[in-house]
């Protein structure tokens, strides 16, 4: 089976979401698949090359955590300052794929950004929730309501907004 497995991105959590990644593509590999690991954000190369033989020829680099927080202006820098959250080359693999694997941290893997992506570009095989789970998910105050008005038993919460609540008010 191909498997595109998504990783870094623009996210504070980058650099953990690279080591799983990496982990994630290397047993999939070791199981017989054909994995690829990508940075969803830096993208990849398909100029003049067969989809097929990315996946045949894959070089799972082996990441580390250093412990430093990564330098997103750096990564952003490096790319040509763009704003896009997803690289050159990325859809194309992921439609290339059997199955996508989202091994993204923070924000964009988590609030349904990317699903929505995915699935607007007919990329329907990827692991975990759609894009309306994970974005309901993703906003804590509204997963609870929906459970709450669903009668499922979660604790109860207070919901403070740090925009309009005051910090003395929330203390």
């Amino acid at each position: 089976m191909k498997i595109t497995v998504l990783a870094g991105g623009l996210s504070p959590e980058r650099d953990v979401s690279l080591v799983s990644g990496s982990l994630i593509a290397r047993a999939l590999t070791e199981r017989g698949h054909k994995a690829l690991l990508v940075d969803v954000y830096e993208g990849i190369d398909i100029k003049n090359t067969e989809l097929d033989a990315l996946f045949e020829n894959a070089d799972i680099p082996e990441y580390r955590i250093t412990g430093a927080v990564p330098d997103l202006d750096a990564v952003r820098e490096r790319n040509g300052g763009r704003e896009a959250l997803i690289g050159e080359g990325v859809l194309e693999v992921c439609a290339a794929a059997d199955v996508v694997f989202i091994a993204l941290h923070g924000a964009m893997g988590e609030n349904g950004q990317l699903q929505a992506t995915l699935d607007n570009y007919g990329i329907k095989h990827y692991t975990g929730s759609g894009y309306i789970g994970s974005l309901l998910a993703m906003d804590k105050d509204i997963s609870k309501r929906v459970l709450t008005m669903q009668g499922i038993p979660n604790p109860t919460w207070i919901y403070y907004d740090a925009k309009s609540d005051t910090p003395d008010k929330i203390i």
